[in-house]
């Protein structure tokens, strides 16, 4: 890793540059040497020195400084740099400016990572998730004659994340985007005997409890009994249109069963694999 022109000097003799090659390079670079202090240079002996910040008041405490910096991002990888710089000043009455702790972090072998996220259940939630799992797992529940139902919205204009171009034709990343695509919203169910008809909703349409209705009327009670007779149950989240009174009243009328599902449930639904 070159840091400094003379690091140069060490990657151009390891090319097979000649004495005078890396003086006239040198040169080039407003570094005027003779070949007497280009064999100095590569002659040297390398020490590596512990880095610590000039600016600390004592510099016995940088160690500790150190052990409390990387601890911070062991603890909380998202962890700020002004968390820390607060915390070191109430701890150790010293002031570190930001560029020091970037320092520290690379001297520790903290690297940065664009972060990643994955779907999780609030604390509250996951005793309610916890028994539903036991539950099922006691009664033995396979699914079998369960549908798994959801619905989504599709973009129909160009949503792609990456795009494939020669070197240098920067012209070719531009993409044109509307502010407000055109999608469509769709409503599908899947079972262990497969999938129920699709339905495609307007551009515009709001699902509520009537249409929701209108929906289940529509592409899965038929489904349901030809496949599952009244043995059939429907698995849906708790969208407000899906626990709605007017549409529990409608399943009951209907005969159709249902699954209290838990929320903030992690697992994919099945109709979204």
């Amino acid at each position: 890793l070159e840091k400094d022109w003379r690091d140069s000097i060490q990657c151009w003799k390891d090319d097979g540059d000649s004495h005078e090659t890396i003086v006239r390079k040198c040169a080039l670079r407003d570094h005027h040497i003779s070949k007497s202090t280009v064999t100095r240079i590569l002659n040297k002996e390398f020490v590596e020195r512990e880095y610590c910040p000039t600016s600390l008041k004592d510099r016995e405490l940088f160690s500790s400084i150190r052990d409390l910096v990387l601890q911070s991002y062991l603890d909380n990888s998202e962890c700020t740099i002004g968390t820390i710089q607060k915390e070191i000043k109430e701890k150790f009455e010293e002031t570190i400016s930001t560029g020091v702790v970037r320092r520290i972090r690379e001297e520790c072998g903290l690297t940065c990572y664009n972060t990643r996220y994955g779907h999780s259940v609030r604390e509250v939630n996951r005793p309610l998730r916890l028994a539903f799992c036991e539950k099922q797992l006691a009664e033995r529940n396979t699914f079998t004659h369960h549908c798994f139902t959801d619905e989504c919205r599709v973009q129909l204009s160009a949503n792609s994340r990456y795009v494939f171009c020669l070197r240098g034709d920067v012209q070719r990343r531009v993409k044109s985007k509307h502010k407000n695509p055109v999608g469509v919203m769709i409503w599908g169910g899947i079972g262990w005997d497969g999938p129920t008809p699709l339905v495609l909703l307007d551009t515009n349409a709001k699902v509520d409890a009537g249409t929701y209705q209108a929906i289940i009327d529509k592409a899965y009670k038929e489904w349901s009994r030809e496949l599952y007779g009244e043995h059939g149950v429907l698995i849906q989240d708790n969208a407000p249109a899906h626990t709605a009174k007017s549409t529990q009243v409608y399943f009951a009328g209907e005969g159709i069963k249902t699954l209290d599902w838990p929320a903030e449930s992690p697992d994919l639904n099945a109709v979204e694999i």
